[in-house]
């Protein structure tokens, strides 16, 4: 998830360098980027934004089967009935997460890595 995050941002740099506005995340979107690329006139610039689209679409399509994936792993965890009972972490955030293509608004986005830290818990399937 740190990946796409870092696609994310390298894109916005991309545009905020060259004084190009990009609010919210319309830059990010498919059917903005054709007009978001003819803003970039440097050649480079436009191939570098060219490259890291792609990126961003596999790396979207691929976040919510990790999502799933790091919340199977957690509920193996011995800290998991502990992590459930943490308000925006427990029940209805951690194991019912819809996927998309970013993080949940609507409750907790934190993994249950960070809540376990947070904690103080340091078991092997955490770290």
């Amino acid at each position: 998830m740190e990946d796409t995050t870092r696609v994310m941002l390298r894109l916005k740099a991309l545009f905020r360098a060259r004084g190009i506005a990009t609010r919210g995340t319309a830059v990010y979107h498919a059917d903005h980027r054709e007009g978001g690329l003819t803003q970039l006139t440097n050649r480079g610039a436009r191939f570098r934004a060219e490259a890291l689209y792609p990126e961003l679409d596999v790396l979207r399509a691929l976040r919510p089967c990790a999502k799933a994936a790091m919340v199977q792993e957690a509920r193996q965890d011995p800290a998991w009935p502990v992590l459930q009972s943490i308000p925006f972490v427990g029940p209805g955030t951690l194991h019912e997460q819809s996927p998309g293509p970013g993080p949940s608004r609507a409750g907790g986005s934190a993994s249950p890595w960070i809540a376990a830290a947070y904690l103080g818990n340091s078991t092997a399937s955490i770290t």
